[in-house]
């Protein structure tokens, strides 16, 4: 088989050797195809055999004719070709997807996905992961699209085996409340409908106010007081990265303006950090 591969048909096909006594995934393919005695060659997957080992090439070579030579029944193979507007980019306006099947429906697409996890609480500019999940009735590979917010689609995302987990991470500047979908397209080209909606809130505002200077941890500390006083006192024209957690005492609740943020605020803050270190800042009520 080696001389054939490397002289009579170079580089126009494969070969692969199966050990039935060795190796578990070769016995149950040669069971599979159904071996007659050993050495067996099957040629395009058991469409012609021989048994027995030969030196002549051409007991090879004309059974490798015979199948270069087989024709396809009518009927026998699908195709489907599904074309997607890209929008206005110039290198890439249209994708276009063909599927090819032999004995398979090009209709038979996957289910509609479902959202599994993510947040529902969050800060601007910050990254939160969702996951989602469908399946292909014939185990085809996925692509998954998600629609973050109204205009903010992703692109297709994918290969992804049918039935695995698939996740995607995005953040959002703006606050708001967000309703995310996702959908998923098979190798055929059949798109899904949307999922139903997983909704998250970004607000700047998370548990209790202090945390004017937004740190990881949302920490009431001296870094927030160092903010507060620079904005009151030095730099009043200086933007706060977050007002609702300025406005300890609430005063401008539920949107506070910088009218809002003063020496009670600052007088709060004082208080909590260095006389009464165990007194409770009020909670976000946003």
């Amino acid at each position: 088989m080696y001389s054939i591969w490397g002289h009579s048909f170079p580089g126009k096909w494969d070969y692969v050797t199966l050990v039935d006594d060795v190796n578990a995934y070769a016995e149950a393919r040669l069971n599979e195809l159904g071996i007659g005695g050993f050495p067996t060659t099957f040629f395009d997957a058991g469409y012609r055999e021989l048994v027995g080992g030969y030196t002549a090439e051409s007991e090879y070579t004309s059974r490798m004719d015979q199948c270069g030579a087989r024709g396809v029944v009518t009927g026998d193979l699908q195709m489907l070709m599904a074309v997607d507007w890209l929008g206005g980019k110039a290198d890439e306006e249209l994708s276009i997807t063909i599927g090819i099947g032999n004995g398979i429906s090009p209709q038979s697409g996957p289910g509609q996905p479902t959202i599994l996890s993510g947040e529902t609480l969050g800060k601007p500019d910050w990254y939160y992961i969702f996951e989602t999940v469908t399946s292909d009735p014939e185990a085809n590979d996925l692509e998954y699209q998600w629609i973050w917010a109204e205009g903010d689609t992703s692109e297709w995302v994918g290969p992804v085996p049918s039935g695995e987990m698939h996740s995607k991470s995005h953040r959002w500047d703006d606050q708001g409340t967000y309703d995310i979908k996702v959908r998923a397209k098979d190798t055929w080209g059949e798109i899904t409908e949307y999922s139903m909606p997983w909704s998250i809130t970004i607000d700047c505002c998370h548990g209790t106010v202090g945390n004017i200077d937004l740190d990881s941890g949302d920490l009431t500390d001296g870094a927030d007081l160092s903010v507060l006083i620079d904005r009151l006192f030095i730099n009043i024209t200086t933007e706060l990265p977050c007002l609702k957690q300025a406005d300890i005492n609430l005063s401008g609740a539920p949107e506070p303006d910088y009218v809002d943020i003063d020496g009670a605020d600052l007088s709060e803050l004082i208080n909590k950090l260095f006389i009464d270190p165990e007194a409770q800042l009020p909670v976000c009520p946003y």
